[in-house]
């Protein structure tokens, strides 16, 4: 097993995983937080794509990251829905493989592999992992979601009036989009 001397350079590091790699008969692939800030879902930021997509409830209610935002205590079920079907909305509705999945894929190859993740955005499946390789330790968020909005329309008998609740455009105030 070879150990880190210290003054090995980025080149040698990927040169010895890729060897290893190659050695393997399969390809155990961890992911949790780190991939999802790479991908743009970074639950405790305030920056950009979150003032992109919640700048107006941070205006009105001054949440800070979509983190607060997952807690907070929404003063009607229009605005907490409000809040969570823009994020499933955003982060899985709307999901398009990136450039970091792509380079996934290309790694793995060809090999067997089995995905191992607490990110529960349904984004390794939606970008071609097999469903049967992937194990979501916290669930999965779009599949979760739409369970409970099936359950919430047998109970309550759900109408389209409710059903505009679901999804409303950042900065347009009457603006609905359903999906």
């Amino acid at each position: 097993m070879r150990t880190s001397r210290g003054n090995e350079t980025r080149e040698d590091n990927i040169r010895f995983v890729r060897e290893k790699l190659d050695e393997a008969d399969a390809v155990l692939i961890g992911a949790g937080n780190g991939l999802s800030i790479t991908e743009g879902l970074h639950l405790f930021a305030d920056n950009q794509a979150f003032e992109d997509l919640f700048g107006d409830l941070k205006q009105r209610y001054g949440i800070r990251c979509i983190l607060q935002g997952m807690g907070a205590r929404w003063p009607s079920e229009e605005e907490k829905w409000g809040f969570w079907s823009r994020l499933a909305h955003h982060y899985c509705g709307s999901y398009r493989e990136t450039q970091v999945m792509a380079d996934l894929k290309k790694i793995v190859g060809e090999k067997d592999y089995f995905v191992l993740t607490s990110n529960g955005e349904g984004h390794f499946e939606r970008c071609g992992f097999a469903p049967e390789k992937i194990c979501e330790a916290e669930g999965n968020f779009p599949r979760n979601w739409f369970r409970v909005v099936r359950s919430a329309a047998a109970r309550c008998r759900f109408t389209w009036s409710w059903m505009k609740i679901l999804y409303r455009r950042p900065g347009a105030e009457h603006a609905w989009k359903l999906f």
